[in-house]
């Protein structure tokens, strides 16, 4: 971060805020691949099935935004255009 730039106490609280969940998950995520991980830290971590879930979600939704741009960037169908 530059030093002249300057944030509020908000912005503040939520980066910290952020930082903590990243790192709450990572040390979750961390104990629960030891040998015999906790179950309350088991039960915080989502399941595989979960996880594919959301990755075919984000899947959809990466080819409904390709097929949004090709429309704007004239690779979809023009024939309602008129070009005289």
């Amino acid at each position: 971060m530059h030093p002249e730039i300057t944030i509020n106490n908000d912005e503040v609280i939520a980066t910290l805020g952020m930082a903590h969940s990243v790192i709450q998950s990572m040390v979750a995520d961390m104990e629960s691949r030891q040998a015999d991980p906790l179950e309350e830290i088991v039960n915080v971590l989502p399941t595989i099935a979960q996880l594919k879930l959301e990755d075919e979600r984000n899947s959809e939704d990466e080819e409904d935004i390709e097929g949004a741009r090709q429309l704007r960037l004239g690779g979809g169908d023009n024939s309602a255009r008129s070009d005289s």
